[in-house]
């Protein structure tokens, strides 16, 4: 009952105060556990905490007596008094697997139970779920609604972002869109896939090489890519003549005449190095080199990718600008939901986010 009640005081929120946050996370050297909320940091707990996750709208974890808690809007509620087996937070749903089969999605500010006493979930996206019920039958929680998807086990379900892709026992791939099932090809499966936001990119059984956006389906190329990968509202791909190619919301843009020396696709950008370690973004159709050098190392999470240059000063690109981070060499940093933490020395961390700084000083 204390489970069922918590999530009754959460739905009561008013929708009108969601918002996306810079929502980030720390423990100090003395275990206490903080959040720092649009700038604000606020002492959750002051014992050890055994873990939590960052969504964009929710933050979760597992206090020292073992209560599931959740932070949200402002407001922290326990949840329930025992561990789930699992939860997972994406940028805006929570899903928790309890004992007994129990799979419960968190949407927006009202709590629903997927399924109880069996089932499982197939995958879980940014706005969606895809999941078997008790009853065996194949379903999808989106933007608050359920949708029955198919009476059987499909032979194979994907799941990224707002997008699900399922092959049903017929062969048929398929892809739920704007309310409705959409049929991409059939006959054989296909010999690779990959889909993200509004995407889907596949190669079909006898080498096409084609991709869904939104709503529509377009054929690309008339053989396989030597390879491609696909991330938000895009798909890059190197062509059989190693050409260095994106196909982004239905138009294909040309990036190098040649294969680069390596290149990943997270999100809604693409980065990659030429031969003479040059380092590239592609980002909103516009292409930028950022760097004559590779960087150590550099994260990508909600618009923004962050990397420290040769003398360890944390630069972004954000929104499609290159901008300076820190304001000081940095030895660590991490991206969280649309913060950036980083410091020089462990016990002084500095948040960014929103173009501005905040000193959580670890006491």
């Amino acid at each position: 009952m204390k489970y069922l009640v918590a999530f009754f005081a959460l739905s009561m929120l008013s929708s009108a105060q969601l918002r996306a946050q810079c929502i980030s996370a720390f423990i100090d050297q003395r275990n206490f556990f903080f959040i720092v909320d649009d700038g604000q940091v606020i002492q959750q707990e002051h014992n050890l905490i055994y873990e939590y996750k960052v969504g964009r709208n929710y933050l979760a974890y597992l206090s020292f007596n073992n209560d599931f808690k959740i932070y949200h809007n402002g407001q922290t509620q326990t949840l329930q008094g025992f561990p789930p087996l699992s939860y997972t937070l994406t940028d805006y749903v929570m899903v928790v697997e309890n004992p007994g089969s129990q799979f419960y999605v968190l949407y927006g500010d009202k709590m629903e139970m997927l399924s109880r006493g069996s089932g499982f979930i197939y995958g879980v996206g940014d706005s969606l779920v895809a999941y078997q019920d008790y009853l065996g039958q194949f379903q999808l929680f989106m933007n608050g609604r359920v949708y029955e998807i198919d009476q059987r086990d499909p032979a194979m379900v994907k799941v990224e972002d707002n997008m699900m892709v399922y092959l049903d026992r017929n062969n048929e791939l398929r892809t739920f869109w704007q309310g409705e099932l959409v049929t991409l090809d059939y006959g054989n499966p296909p010999i690779s896939l990959q889909l993200n936001r509004n995407i889907v990119a596949f190669v079909d059984y006898v080498g096409n090489f084609k991709v869904f956006y939104a709503g529509e389906l377009y054929s690309v190329l008339n053989f396989q890519p030597i390879n491609y990968k696909a991330g938000q509202n895009l798909v890059a791909y190197a062509d059989n003549r190693r050409e260095f190619k994106v196909f982004y919301k239905g138009e294909t843009y040309d990036l190098m005449s040649i294969e680069p020396k390596w290149y990943e696709v997270k999100e809604n950008f693409v980065v990659w190095a030429d031969n003479n370690n040059h380092f590239y973004v592609f980002y909103e159709g516009k292409t930028e080199r950022l760097e004559g050098f590779i960087p150590a190392s550099y994260q990508i999470s909600n618009n923004i990718l962050v990397y420290p240059d040769l003398d360890n000063y944390l630069w972004g690109y954000i929104n499609g600008q290159k901008v300076k981070v820190s304001d000081e060499v940095v030895t660590w940093y991490e991206i969280q939901n649309m913060a950036v933490n980083y410091y020089k020395i462990k016990n002084f961390l500095k948040i960014s986010c929103d173009g501005n700084i905040t000193n959580a000083i670890n006491r």
